[in-house]
């Protein structure tokens, strides 16, 4: 790498630095984007309700398949899912439906007591 005319060498590390903050940066617009569209589109009191006893009741499913995934649901079930949360929202938007959405976290935790 060349920059103010000073020969650099290329560092591993600081590269995936960058990419781990460009992703973050990705991340955080996504997070913004969904804040405006539920802000926009907040479904009532009774859908919201609704969609979150319908997620409860599918909750163990929802873990198994969709681990770090974000999907999309409403009291019908899932909208749209996957990884990139952009996808997921372009998908939903498109149904025309109102939805929350819900990241699935990677593994399931419990408490032990010993």
């Amino acid at each position: 790498m060349v920059e103010a005319g000073i020969e650099q060498q290329a560092c591993p590390g600081l590269s995936r630095f960058h990419e781990a903050v460009s992703r973050s940066c990705d991340i955080l617009k996504s997070l913004i984007e969904v804040r405006y569209y539920i802000m926009s589109n907040s479904p009532s009191k009774e859908q919201a309700e609704k969609s979150i006893k319908w997620l409860n009741a599918n909750r163990k499913m929802g873990l198994d398949l969709y681990k770090n995934q974000y999907i999309a649901y409403n009291e019908e079930g899932i909208i749209s899912y996957g990884e990139n949360l952009q996808c997921v929202l372009d998908i939903a938007n498109e149904s025309g439906k109102t939805y929350l959405i819900y990241l699935v976290p990677p593994h399931r935790r419990s408490l032990q007591i010993l």
